[in-house]
């Protein structure tokens, strides 16, 4: 039997005992969420789990603002992945937004070669979906959700409508 130290380490260093969950990251942007609107948007998420197969079973996780001043709950996006397979996620908002190309497939693996190398990538893509390999691209794919316009309108209308409805009427 040979030594441990004539054994080479074959798993290389792409092992990171840090990584975190889509949920986690989800759950601390929508606390974020709650402390910069001083409570007057926080979340409501739900889960679930679909498909019958088990080898085919999805998490489904809800993204969803509530309004406590309205009373109001509004669905801005979700996430989903293989049941106990965190990574890859897709995130699928109700509308189209402009995506950064590196966070979407290369053309080639959209068309066949011959028409993915006519064409010159388009620096933003507009679509309602983005698969993440990893915790590192759905970082940057939620931040690009939860900064586009149509996340902002939404919260921005929130805010308005709460701020409204928190006025205490003036005396005259």
């Amino acid at each position: 039997m040979a030594a441990v130290a004539e054994i080479p380490d074959l798993w290389g260093q792409g092992i990171k005992v840090d990584l975190v969950s889509p949920l986690a990251i989800l759950k601390t942007q929508a606390e974020l969420l709650g402390i910069k609107t001083k409570g007057l948007l926080i979340r409501r998420t739900g889960s679930l789990v679909v498909g019958e197969k088990e080898n085919a079973r999805e998490e489904v996780h809800q993204f969803e603002i509530y309004s406590p001043v309205l009373n109001y709950t509004e669905h801005l996006f979700e996430i989903r992945h293989k049941e106990r397979r965190p990574y890859p996620v897709t995130i699928t908002l109700p509308e189209r937004i402009a995506w950064p190309a590196e966070l979407l497939p290369p053309l080639q693996d959209v068309f066949p070669q011959p028409i993915a190398s006519a064409f010159k990538p388009p620096s933003t893509t507009l679509a309602t979906k983005c698969e993440c390999r990893d915790g590192d691209v759905f970082i940057r794919a939620l931040g690009v959700v939860l900064t586009s316009s149509a996340i902002r309108y939404v919260i921005d209308s929130l805010l308005v409508m709460s701020n409204e409805r928190n006025l205490v009427p003036v005396a005259s």
